[in-house]
């Protein structure tokens, strides 16, 4: 229903959008805008309030859907898999989970200890569901008990393999670049004891991010962040 002034209750919605939320801006133009000015729903006073906001929307739409486009197909083209190897904290998983989403990552595979976003039983792991915010139920993700044929598995599908992971051979993160296949998967050390030799001889880069203070590492939930969004760029 509209407020008394319609052309404000349209743009109140329109404020409430937001890059992504298409949904948003289809229930608004279509329901709100086009069908009540295209069959008279509304009185011509109000009709005449809304053309405005109906044009600016329109305009807003369009640019938005072009971006999201350009966006969703740069991210199709790229087949990213993630994996966690060993890492005990569940909120950290949570976190990468959430980052995970958000870079467009297409599957996430859990190994070892790693704690899952729910159990044999279909019981919910609670600090993975408060860090990743509902993103663990979207992302697709895999158990895995061990990690070595699964590295092994992904080889023979073509995928290249890079760790991040402290190492005498490691590059800087900056210089892995996507591969002409644009099939990568990507594999975080544990915190404690890292990658172990058998596995970092299947990799086909080695990635480490530069440390500039005393601490050698980063929180992997945070090295997580930061090396996706770099050797993921499209």
């Amino acid at each position: 229903m509209y407020n008394e002034n319609p052309a404000r209750t349209v743009l109140a919605g329109f404020s409430y959008c937001a890059p992504g939320r298409n949904r948003t801006y289809d229930h608004l133009l279509k329901r709100e805008l086009l069908y009540q000015l295209s069959y008279g729903s509304v009185s011509k006073q109000e009709q005449n309030q809304l053309i405005p906001c109906k044009k600016i929307l329109l305009q807003v739409h369009s640019k938005v859907s072009h971006f999201m486009e350009k966006i969703n197909k740069s991210q199709s083209k790229i087949e990213a898999v993630l994996i966690l190897p060993d890492i005990r904290s569940a909120l950290n998983v949570g976190a990468i989970l959430r980052t995970a989403d958000a870079i467009g990552v297409s599957k996430v595979y859990l190994t070892g200890y790693t704690p899952r976003p729910t159990d044999t039983f279909g019981r919910v792991q609670k600090d993975i569901a408060k860090a990743a915010l509902g993103a663990e139920t979207w992302v697709s993700w895999e158990y895995k008990k061990t990690l070595l044929p699964l590295v092994r598995s992904l080889k023979k599908q073509n995928f290249t393999i890079v760790a991040l992971e402290q190492d005498p051979k490691s590059v800087d993160y900056r210089k892995v670049k996507l591969p002409k296949n644009n099939k990568i998967v990507i594999i975080l050390g544990p915190e404690v004891i890292g990658l172990s030799k058998p596995i970092l001889n299947e990799c086909d880069n080695v990635a480490e991010i530069p440390m500039y203070g005393k601490k050698e590492s980063l929180n992997v939930s945070v090295a997580a962040g930061v090396a996706l969004f770099r050797i993921l760029q499209p």
